[in-house]
């Protein structure tokens, strides 16, 4: 990628951080009132058998005109943010250090700070989470080929492909540390993706060539510690459609708590002369299990893909289905915990969120969500729209009463919900789908339906297809859970 410079993010040049930048020096002057100081230092690199000292940068600094240290690193954040560099306090800090570091070009302190907000750049970076085990011991893992997932791979340590990408970078730790890759047992993966970085290489750095090294390191340390922040929360979101329909998952939260595994962040043509940079962290062993995310995952999304096609990432369609499905996947997380009555708490958001009417009884709720569903199921319209009440009402009573629902009635009211997410995906299909105001043309045709049924009258084919609604012999959900 080439080089970009931001546009208009830049630091003002206002008095009171012109004053205070200007003091910030890496040697106290002999007279030392009211100076203060921050140190940036590294982690202690072990290089094989070798262990590398840290290696630290100590600033000295005065607080004027009532901006203090924190306030800067506040907006220095908050320009990092704005020109789509990672912001954090480590990074502010390593920030704060190279314009230290930066010679004396007789510009002012904020244009030399500006330097490097103007050497904010475009590069690319992958990521690889690995654990860790012992070869010689059984493992439960039955996993037979990778599982793809969204910009994720799910698989075997990727061996080939993480050396061929240190080649990219000009780095040898595939070859350094080849032998230790049997040992990652399971790996999450994703594919490169567009960054910015601060490319030190351009900037007049007044350091010995060691202490460039030992900062660019540490920078892009820094830098992965965050990019596997975003690793876990996009892995988590890669997995909310499958979880709500009932899958097993990788419980991502659980994991980033967990040290003991080999984080790995790629970076590849940073700046104008393409650099590369592999940031490795590593941490002790684990042994895990898959639970069944092996199976439910790529089941899921095959069964989706080949009864409904892709779906249309930019649609309000595919938005309402992502904010649906989160509430179902968050009560799958529950009742796995065995915490029925928030399970069953955010099922009820989830299908009020969808087919509730403001200000009217559970009575239109109810005659929605069992129009839409007693045909799949081959239930009788009368007695699931019952049923359709008394859980509304559940949510009520533990809400106002503390009166807890029992598990049973989390299963039966989640294959309610999954059945009508499947309601979602069929309207894809339908002339309104693809919409900006879809809903309100959905209700209307779930209304007719509702309606119909309700009379006791046979709807049309075209009324069951507007609503999305499926006949017992039509793909739906129990269809789709036989096969997880």
């Amino acid at each position: 990628m080439n080089k970009t410079k931001t546009k208009g993010t830049y630091l003002e040049k206002i008095s009171n951080f012109e004053e205070m930048l200007s003091t910030f020096a890496f040697e106290i002057p002999e007279n030392k009132e009211g100076w203060l100081s921050f140190v940036v230092q590294t982690a202690t690199a072990i290089d094989g058998p070798v262990q590398q000292p840290p290696t630290f940068w100590r600033v000295f600094y005065k607080e004027c005109g009532g901006l203090t240290l924190t306030s800067l690193r506040r907006k220095v954040m908050a320009l990092l943010k704005a020109n789509g560099h990672f912001a954090g306090e480590q990074i502010c800090d390593i920030v704060l250090v190279v314009f230290t570091a930066l010679h004396d070009g007789g510009d002012s302190s904020v244009s030399r700070f500006n330097l490097i907000l103007e050497n904010i750049v475009d590069g690319t970076i992958c990521s690889v989470l690995s654990f860790t085990g012992d070869p010689t011991r059984t493992m439960a893992l039955t996993l037979k080929k990778d599982i793809g997932l969204g910009n994720f791979t799910i698989g075997r340590f990727p061996s080939e492909l993480v050396t061929y990408r240190c080649q990219l970078a000009d780095c040898d730790y595939a070859q350094r540390y080849k032998k230790l890759f049997q040992h990652y047992i399971l790996s999450i993966y994703d594919e490169p993706h567009p960054c910015k970085a601060i490319d030190l290489t351009e900037l007049a750095i007044n350091m010995t060539k060691e202490k460039i090294y030992s900062l660019m390191d540490h920078y892009f340390f820094c830098m992965s510690q965050l990019v596997f922040e975003l690793f876990f929360e996009e892995f988590k979101k890669a997995q909310i459609i499958p979880q709500a329909f009932g899958s097993a998952w990788l419980p991502v939260d659980e994991l980033a708590k967990i040290t003991p595994v080999q984080k790995l962040t790629i970076w590849l043509e940073v700046g104008r002369q393409k650099l590369g940079w592999v940031s490795p962290d590593v941490a002790g062993s684990i042994s895990i299990g898959l639970g069944g995310f092996h199976v439910g995952l790529p089941y899921v999304r095959s069964e989706l893909k080949q009864h409904f096609g892709e779906l249309n990432e930019t649609t309000a369609l595919a938005s309402t289905i992502k904010v649906y499905c989160s509430y179902l996947a968050k009560a799958r997380v529950l009742e796995a915990e065995e915490n029925a009555a928030d399970a069953l708490l955010n099922c009820v958001i989830a299908l009020d969120l969808l087919l509730g009417k403001e200000g009217s009884s559970t009575e239109s709720f109810s005659m929605r969500c069992a129009a839409l569903t007693c045909h799949a199921f081959e239930r009788d319209y009368n007695d699931l729209k019952k049923e359709c009440k008394e859980i509304y009402n559940k949510r009520s009573k533990y809400v106002h009463v503390g009166e807890t629902p029992s598990m049973e009635e989390v299963q039966k009211v989640n294959v309610l919900c999954r059945e009508i997410a499947l309601c979602l995906y069929r309207i894809k299909k339908t002339d309104y789908g693809s919409q900006d105001d879809f809903y309100d043309t959905w209700i209307l045709h779930v209304d007719i339906l509702a309606a119909k049924i309700n009379a006791n009258q046979l709807p049309t084919e075209d009324e069951y297809k507007n609503a999305g609604a499926a006949k017992s012999n039509q793909y739906n959900y129990v269809k789709m859970a036989r096969g997880m």
